[in-house]
Parts: C-alpha cells; structure tokens; sequence
C-alpha cells in the first residue's frame, strides 16, 4: 500500500508540474489570474483532482490502520506489565 501510495504521489508531482509549465508559458504581461486557460485541459484537472482525493483517502486509511496498531501495543504493554503490590 505505501508504495502505491508513493507512485500515486509521484505521479500528481509531474502531473502538476506539467500542468504549471504549460501555465507558466502565458505571455509575461498576462495577469496570473488569466494566463492561458487554454494550456491546460478540464479533464487534466478533474484527473489530478481524482487522483489528490485517492492519495487523501489512502492516507487517511493509513492513519487509521496505524491508530489501531498503536491502541494495540498499548493494550499489550499494559496486559504484559509487571504489576505492583
């Protein structure tokens, strides 16, 4: 799963850094608002978006998984203490 996790990720970073570098080639005089909206493509967008909310949904799976594993060592650390008098 991490490495899924870390191709995914890899994955967005070029994906958006194509994406701004066919923004960055709007003429130097063009208000950053309005560059070249044409440079980039609606579904490139929704694609690095779908893909952002998976990498999200990955990690908060991930979190939750290490959650229950740390409530777990917890239990078994307390079950196995050395109790006192």
């Amino acid at each position: 799963m991490a490495v899924d996790l870390l191709r995914e990720a890899d994955e967005l970073r070029r994906c958006l850094a194509a994406l701004d570098a066919r923004l960055a080639t709007a003429p130097a005089d063009a208000d950053p608002a309005n560059r070249s909206p044409a440079a980039v493509d609606d579904e490139e967008i929704a694609q690095a978006l779908a893909r952002g909310h998976r990498i999200v949904a990955e990690l908060a799976a991930l979190l939750g998984y290490l959650q229950g594993v740390r409530g777990s060592k917890e239990r078994l650390d307390r079950a196995h203490a050395p109790r006192t008098p």
